[in-house]
């Protein structure tokens, strides 16, 4: 719900700044370890993740969950390209960065301090470089908002497929940590 996602998913199609071909999402601060890091931060990310590149079949996930270490490939059946990489630390800085790769610009998204906090967008194009810098969203509002909109029957952002992505994704990762192989 933050402004910075919707402003990117917004751009990302066709006639703004192109389709992602490839995503890396990147996340460092504190985060738990073991499984929660696959069932909880992991899920997290790639609800992001699969609303730029669509349904994935199949990932590859790599790393140390004792050590908080945690790295996961995708792949859509379109070709599409996505990975997460997660590496928790005993900052207190919730430190995301978005990195898309379109058919016509590279488009980075920073979230210094939390997907709560402040974002910039970057981007680099034909005329000229370009940021924008979204201030904190205000989560109550969006919330509610997301509900009107769910009531009267409206597009809204939040759905339950959606979370239920997430959470396959999350066991298709654990299997390919368990396996040390891809899983479709």
């Amino acid at each position: 719900l933050h402004p910075a996602w919707q402003d990117i998913l917004s751009r990302c199609t066709p006639d703004a700044l192109g389709v992602a071909q490839s995503v890396l999402i990147e996340r460092t601060g504190p985060m738990s370890t073991g499984r929660q890091l696959v069932a909880c931060s992991y899920a997290e990310a790639a609800d992001m993740l699969g609303s730029l590149v669509g349904e994935v079949t199949e990932i590859t996930a790599t790393g140390v969950l004792a050590a908080g270490r945690l790295v996961v490939q995708h792949r859509t059946a379109t070709g599409q390209a996505g990975e997460i990489r997660l590496a928790p630390t005993a900052s207190d800085s919730d430190r995301w960065r978005l990195k898309v790769k379109t058919e016509r610009v590279k488009v980075e998204v920073l979230w210094e301090a939390g997907l709560d906090g402040a974002a910039t967008l970057r981007w680099l194009d034909d005329s000229g470089n370009h940021e924008i810098v979204h201030p904190a969203p205000a989560p109550d509002q969006q919330i509610l908002a997301e509900f009107e909109r769910a009531m009267k029957s409206e597009p809204h952002t939040i759905r339950w497929s959606d979370a239920i992505r997430a959470a396959e994704l999350a066991d298709a990762a654990w299997l390919s940590l368990e396996r040390r192989r891809s899983v479709d």
